[in-house]
């Protein structure tokens, strides 16, 4: 696991729609550098943290902070800091393939330099340099998935927040995201990835958290594959 103080720090989270309790007080922390794992069955509650790590609910109870400030506190000084990406990829489908990477770096980059280069870079390390003038409407959902992933990075975030990013998708284009997961970490992203496969969380994770109903149940090592 990368050395390094915390980046990601949860204490005590607990987040109710309504009545019911969807994360049950969690805490957890996640270093510079560290791919970490959120693993656990649909309805383990994977997809409302990250939402709640990304700063897009609130908790109920408890304290997120990310680089030792509570995102709560001053929630638009991380926005250039982490992208999410969503398990169900929506990009902008009237846009191409490029315009749709352009816009996320225009929003948070503005005219800085380097911004074409980055992103001619991501479409072809995700194989999408060939159809970039077509819209995203006529991608497949494969396409898009790589689509999201492009625009989530071209700002280089600190931390990117994965969302089960291989469901469903065929084992070449899981080879193609887990390549691009694995490079984080020489780029100085902290990555938070969720996933019910046992055995991409142990192929890709420095260490996995198990998730059941809304709860942590065990934080360590992956298991060997």
């Amino acid at each position: 696991m990368p050395d390094g103080a915390p980046v990601v720090e949860v204490v005590g989270v607990t987040r109710f729609f309504n009545k019911c309790i969807a994360i049950d007080n969690v805490s957890f922390q996640v270093h510079q550098g560290e791919i970490f794992g959120l693993l656990g069955e649909d309805g383990a509650g994977k997809s409302t943290l990250l939402k709640l790590l990304a700063g897009l609910l609130a908790p109920s109870t408890g304290v997120i902070r990310l680089f030792g400030t509570n995102i709560w506190d001053a929630a638009g000084d991380f926005k250039e800091a982490i992208s999410i990406v969503p398990q169900k990829a929506n990009p902008f489908l009237e846009m191409s393939g490029w315009q749709n990477v352009m816009i996320l770096g225009e929003m948070n980059d503005g005219a800085a330099s380097g911004l074409e280069s980055r992103v001619r870079a991501l479409l072809l390390q995700f194989k999408l340099w060939e159809w970039r003038h077509l819209s995203a409407r006529t991608y497949s959902d494969s396409m898009r998935r790589r689509l999201m992933i492009a625009m989530a990075l071209v700002n280089e975030p600190r931390i990117l927040f994965l969302d089960d990013p291989g469901l469903g998708l065929d084992a070449n284009d899981r080879h193609m995201i887990h390549t691009a997961v694995r490079s984080l970490p020489e780029r100085e992203i902290t990555t938070v990835y969720s996933t019910s496969n046992d055995e991409e969380a142990s192929s890709l994770c420095h260490r996995v958290a198990c998730m059941s109903e809304g709860r942590i149940t065990d934080i360590g090592l992956p298991e060997p594959v």
